[in-house]
């Protein structure tokens, strides 16, 4: 094999490696608080499943513009969640859930707002 092409190859397959390992994913930086959402309500989501999810055992329908954020802030797509993960989610006036985040377990433990 000429040194391009091993050079070529070598560099895929370190740019792949990361991806395939698993890691958890980095909670967010010290020091960097997410506002708690006026509104919303803590709960155990289930993994959503044809356009409804379960928060807290109660079905309840996702609207066609949510926003599932991870602990990291980003958006996330509905169908990478596979197992119940504590959130914080809030209902359009429709009643459909529109917004949700993910919590971790720093998140999770602080109290309600008053």
């Amino acid at each position: 094999m000429d040194p391009l092409t091993a050079t070529i190859i070598s560099s895929i397959i370190s740019a792949i490696e990361p991806m395939l390992t698993e890691s958890k994913p980095e909670p967010a930086p010290f020091g960097i608080v997410r506002p708690v959402q006026p509104g919303s309500a803590k709960a155990v989501m289930e993994p959503p499943r044809e356009g409804y999810a379960k928060f807290g055992g109660k079905p309840l329908l996702l609207s066609p513009g949510l926003q599932i954020r991870n602990t990291q802030n980003f958006i996330v797509l509905s169908g990478s969640i596979q197992q119940p993960v504590i959130v914080r989610y809030q209902v359009d006036p429709a009643g459909s859930v529109n917004r949700v985040w993910m919590l971790s377990a720093a998140e999770a433990s602080l109290p309600d707002p008053k």
